[in-house]
């Protein structure tokens, strides 16, 4: 019963919502029409109107912005207005404009003898005035309210980026770090020093991400062969990276930090061995870039993946959903003794 009654609360408010446009749109619509006909039909004592005048012409300019806001309902993509694209908010300015204009003439054509037939012909002007100015406000309305939208999301995005990154800041691989570090200062030094210097282009890869929302793909492989050689040193001859054969154009791009958060993924469920060494396979497959890891015990382990999904992952289906409207598909893949686990991201069409 209460989630019954939460439905019908949130139907009422969005309803509330959509008559308070209505009426403000339409107040608004109505005044700029005012200042319109007067300043257009100056001198011909164009304020001598009547009341029956006024409520006529106020619903004539409701009738035209409930149109504009019926269409903007049914063609614009609210709850993904990264879909909503310049080319389909002039679409819809168009279609808002012909439709408004279709009905004022099946008014002047029809309707008008039944309802209110005007006694000048200066009437069918002001109604075509109402039809333009009330399509132009609607459309304003469009535009104001999806770069309010974009903007808000933009935001959330870059926060859900900054979760991510503080996630994926595992203590556990800072410490292992260090500790790796430690001991190579004594037994290589010189693997030490690439050890180091590997260690902080990561770093400053990931403080540089932190304004970033995708990065192109090349980009996101230097990071992950750098990251992949930091995991190599503390497993040794237990993963195998390859992406032999990837191409990629520069206008092709991912998130930010996508790649670090799966190939980390795969090493702290799998515990690479020499024994049972990782497999990471980067390649391209349509328009997605898929990042396969072999699995241990004959894939077994694959619940952890799919059931936990952890807060990494989620946050990364979240910000892909925000940036492109798209997921990455997460799958199981293989047969008998091989088994791997898939990823595979959408590729960002960006300049």
């Amino acid at each position: 019963m209460k989630a019954l009654r939460y439905i019908k609360e949130g139907f009422f408010l969005m309803w509330l919502t959509f008559l308070k446009q209505w009426l403000y749109l339409s107040v608004t619509a109505y005044v700029i029409y005012a200042l319109l006909w007067s300043a257009i039909y100056v001198g011909h004592d164009a304020w001598s109107i009547n009341i029956n005048g006024i409520f006529v012409d106020f619903g004539y300019c409701a009738t035209f912005t409930l149109t504009s806001l019926l269409l903007e309902h049914f063609l614009l993509h609210k709850k993904q207005p990264q879909r909503t694209t310049p080319k389909r908010l002039i679409i819809n300015g168009f279609l808002t404009i012909c439709l408004n204009l279709l009905i004022a003439v099946l008014y002047e054509t029809y309707i008008a003898e039944f309802i209110y037939k005007p006694e000048t012909d200066d009437f069918w002007g002001s109604l075509y005035i109402f039809c333009i100015v009330a399509s132009f406000v609607a459309e304003f309305h469009v535009l104001r309210e999806y770069t309010d939208i974009v903007i808000k999301q933009k935001e959330e995005n870059l926060l859900l980026t900054k979760r991510l990154l503080k996630s994926q800041m595992d203590p556990h691989f800072v410490f292992n770090s260090l500790n790796i570090l430690s001991g190579l200062i004594e037994e290589d030094p010189e693997k030490a020093e690439q050890f180091t210097v590997s260690l902080s282009r990561i770093y400053r890869y990931i403080i540089n991400s932190l304004d970033k929302d995708i990065v192109p793909i090349s980009e996101a492989m230097t990071f992950a062969k750098e990251y992949v050689s930091i995991m190599q040193t503390r497993y040794p001859s237990s993963i195998d990276f390859c992406d032999s054969g990837l191409e990629c154009r520069s206008d092709e791009k991912i998130l930010t930090m996508s790649m670090q958060l799966l190939i980390e993924n795969a090493v702290r469920h799998n515990c690479p061995s020499p024994e049972h060494p990782l497999q990471i396979r980067v390649f391209k497959r349509g328009d997605r870039l898929v990042v396969s890891n072999s699995l241990y015990n004959n894939g077994q382990s694959s619940g952890s993946y799919i059931q936990g999904n952890g807060i990494g992952l989620k946050n990364l289906k979240k910000r892909y959903s925000i940036e492109s409207g798209m997921e990455p598909v997460i799958s199981i893949t293989g047969d008998g003794d091989r088994w791997f686990f898939e990823v595979s991201l959408p590729i960002i069409q960006a300049s």
